[in-house]
């Protein structure tokens, strides 16, 4: 309902030092969580590639079925 963590961290994105974890099984992407007012289980998956930022916004509840994707990507 809140979409301010959200924006606040694809904003962060647009700085280089911001680091994320690792997403095991997804090489080259990495991921940062954000509160979606129920929790910290907004996850926000991103790469950095060729001078362009690839994201997807996520719910850890699709995180199994987002690797997956991300790792075909």
């Amino acid at each position: 309902p809140n979409q301010g963590p959200l924006l606040r961290e694809l904003d962060r994105l647009d700085t280089p030092e911001v680091k994320g974890a690792r997403v095991e099984g997804a090489p080259g992407w990495s991921e940062r969580h954000f509160s979606t007012g129920h929790g910290n289980d907004g996850r926000l998956y991103y790469r950095r590639a060729g001078g362009h930022l690839d994201v997807l916004v996520s719910l850890k509840q699709t995180q199994t079925r987002d690797v997956r994707w991300l790792a075909g990507a």
